[in-house]
């Protein structure tokens, strides 16, 4: 069993790591300056040995990604997996059926220290025992963080899940937060209040009135699109709020197998955001409408109007589908089939045609090879 070097997780430890992480997401120089001043005070009268409610506490007081200052503060602890053997029952629920020398081995906290702490409360914690049993059972440090001191008290639950062995690791436990109502992003207290108000307007724009949502976009994409282009600062715990109100409408969501740069295939899918249907909006919809009924007797405009029509019935361009091939490569006809809700022999037609136009190139075999856009620059 390797020692935690509790030094490293003491106060000054995580004052130096948050006023990088300021320093990352305040680029401007002024709320960067607040920002540490802010720091400074929460820290006043904090102990040597950062409390686990007090990391939690001030990482969400400075609005810094949780999960990321977790990766940073936490990656040097020695802790390890609990690992299961034996017959695939034992493998299933091993995991729970650890000894108390099993778990302080993993992670790396003393037999006394958790006999300790199973009898006090969670205002007693240090940081880096929150983090040590998460990574001992498998579970992301951020959720044990939110499960002790979020102060909506969502529930942990322990979810066993049948995964492809591809994708994720075998037998692995997932853990995932009981849903709850997405209402508490735009009830926050006043002084954020308009600030949420712009950040939904300005989210159902994009989604409803604007060609933004016409290529996959990932939601650190959104993030730094919101950012550049609209000047908002929204965090990940709210984009995925919004997101998840358009899923299944105006929006769908697409999980894509990744690559390294080896080749060789990620765990981890590539997830990304789409809209449904190409159709334009009802305003556009209304206006051709208007422009049809008026020049329909003209038969050079009427030409016009029965492309734009064609294009309006046409659920899916081009475009559109070289984006999606672009963003998501090495994937079949079943994988489009899921992401535009037409017939198939539709997209067929459009990839041949991007085919012939020298676009994209089918490579490998028919099982498990896929359309490619082709590089004319290489």
């Amino acid at each position: 069993m390797k020692k935690i070097d509790k030094k490293r997780y003491q106060v000054h430890a995580f004052e130096s790591l948050l006023k990088v992480q300021i320093a990352l997401v305040y680029p401007g120089q002024s709320i960067a300056n607040q920002k540490i001043d802010q720091l400074a005070h929460l820290l006043e009268n904090e102990p040597l040995q950062l409390s686990a409610r007090s990391f939690f506490r001030i990482t969400q007081a400075l609005e810094l990604d949780l999960t990321v200052v977790c990766n940073e503060f936490f990656k040097g602890l020695p802790s390890t997996r609990l690992q299961t053997f034996g017959s695939p029952l034992e493998k299933l629920f091993g995991l729970f059926l650890n000894s108390k020398s099993d778990v302080s081995v993993a992670t790396g906290l003393s037999e006394a220290r958790i006999d300790d702490l199973f009898n006090k409360s969670s205002d007693q914690f240090y940081a880096y025992e929150i983090s040590a049993f998460a990574i001992a059972f498998g579970i992301p440090p951020r959720t044990l963080f939110e499960y002790f001191y979020d102060d909506r008290k969502k529930k942990a639950v322990l979810k066993l899940e049948l995964v492809d062995d591809i994708n994720c690791d075998p037998n692995e436990v997932l853990v995932v937060d009981q849903p709850f109502s997405d209402d508490h992003i735009w009830k926050d207290d006043k002084s954020n209040s308009t600030s949420k108000k712009r950040q939904i307007r300005t989210f159902d724009d994009l989604v409803k009135h604007t060609d933004y949502f016409s290529t996959p976009r990932t939601p650190r994409g959104i993030i730094e699109y919101l950012k550049i282009r609209y000047g908002l600062s929204v965090s990940i715990g709210n984009v995925y709020a919004y997101l998840r109100k358009y899923t299944d409408a105006e929006l769908i969501k697409i999980k894509a197998v990744q690559y390294t740069a080896i080749g060789t295939r990620s765990k981890k899918p590539r997830v990304s955001y789409m809209k449904t249907s190409a159709s334009p909006t009802k305003n556009d919809s209304a206006v051709d409408h208007m422009i049809i009924k008026r020049i329909k007797n003209n038969d050079e405009r009427g030409s016009k109007v029965r492309r734009r029509q064609e294009q309006i019935k046409d659920p899916v361009s081009l475009d559109q589908l070289y984006n999606l091939i672009v963003g998501h490569p090495n994937q079949r006809l079943p994988f489009y089939l899921s992401v535009f809700d037409v017939r198939a022999k539709l997209l067929e037609s459009k990839l041949q045609k991007l085919q012939e136009k020298g676009k994209i190139e089918y490579r490998g075999t028919r099982k498990s090879g896929g359309y490619w856009a082709i590089n004319k620059e290489g």
